[in-house]
């Protein structure tokens, strides 16, 4: 009874703001915690990946929360320089390479997300909501390291192979043969001093680091999803490297790409698998709706395999990349306020 009431009141824009601000007050030591755990970490080398992956217990103060994931509120607050964001904007806390939608924006009044591509598939399922495009959120991002100790980092490590394995979340864990993919890293690894392997926490907090430094790689992370600096630490990641591979897709190609990156996508068997104990994890549930799309997900995959197959990129496709991440859609700080309508 109590959650059909509150989904009566959140159709309206009036009680709507009370509720919003009542959560934001309600988990207000939560997210002084986070703020205050994130800045901690700050400071924290990028090669401290154990303490860096240690959970951040959530701080939401909107109800689906995902404009806090990857630290993006936290970003555009330094962009525009606020001490605040309207209460009425979401955001997809990712890119998503098919048709899915998420169903938790009902209540707001606009979604932020890369591109046409994902802007037609919104405003679908939204109709009455602004689909606000912004393209890759990491433009937004301050890098993380200072520019003294970036080139100290550069000179003791020198030419950078950074690897992105296929990863797990919370609930679904990925799996794919890893001594291949140590071998493929091994073969792509000549003419580079350092390789660095970008692990996501989950798979940190798996234990999955060691076979990476078993090899002698260096492994880093951006950080837990709920630190506020997720996507500046994740930035100075990208920019300290020379080259990237991966073997699966995900946002980390549009950073890249836009950061001027070489990125190199190898072919490799990868599958999801349930996580023991999480039958009611919601990005399993979510898991089972975004299955529904996995066809139009492999189209694309092939798309950005074969565009990002180690050979130059031709315009025409790097054309298709700039409007598949809608790089046209970068917002200077006043573009953004106006948007936003702050």
């Amino acid at each position: 009874m109590k959650d059909i009431i509150i989904r009566q009141l959140l159709k309206f824009n009036g009680t709507r703001r009370i509720l919003f601000s009542l959560l934001k007050l309600r988990n207000s030591r939560k997210n002084d915690f986070l703020l205050g755990e994130s800045f901690r970490r700050k400071s924290l080398s990028i090669f401290e990946y154990g303490k860096l992956a240690k959970n951040i217990p959530a701080g939401y103060f909107l109800p689906n929360g995902d404009i806090q994931l990857y630290g993006f509120y936290h970003t555009l607050l330094q962009y525009v320089n606020k001490k605040s964001l309207p209460y009425n904007i979401a955001n997809e806390h990712g890119f998503i390479f098919s048709s899915f939608v998420h169903k938790h924006f009902t209540y707001y009044d606009k979604i932020l997300t890369f591109s046409d591509f994902r802007g037609k598939y919104l405003a679908k399922i939204y109709p009455s909501i602004k689909i606000l495009k912004v393209g890759p959120y990491i433009h937004y991002a301050k890098p993380l390291l200072t520019e003294i100790y970036h080139a100290q980092l550069k000179e003791e490590l020198g030419r950078i192979l950074l690897v992105f394995p296929f990863h797990s979340i919370d609930g679904v864990l990925s799996d794919f043969d890893s001594e291949e993919f140590l071998a493929i890293i091994d073969e792509k690894r000549n003419g580079f001093d350092t390789v660095m392997v970008c692990l996501y926490f989950k798979d940190i907090l798996l234990g999955r680091d060691k076979k990476y430094t078993d090899k002698g790689y260096k492994v880093t992370t951006a950080g837990h999803i709920n630190d506020a600096f997720f996507l500046n630490r994740l930035k100075s990641i990208i920019e300290l490297s020379d080259a990237i591979i991966s073997n699966e897709v995900g946002s980390y190609i549009a950073y890249a790409h836009y950061l001027k990156k070489n990125i190199q996508l190898v072919r490799q068997k990868t599958t999801f698998c349930d996580e023991d104990g999480q039958e009611n994890n919601t990005n399993k549930k979510a898991m089972a709706d975004i299955s529904k799309h996995w066809d139009e997900y492999e189209l694309i995959q092939d798309v950005l395999f074969r565009i990002l197959n180690g050979d130059a990129i031709n315009s025409d496709d790097q054309e298709y990349l700039n409007n598949l991440f809608g790089f046209k859609y970068i917002k200077t700080s006043d573009e953004l306020c106006r948007s936003l309508n702050i």
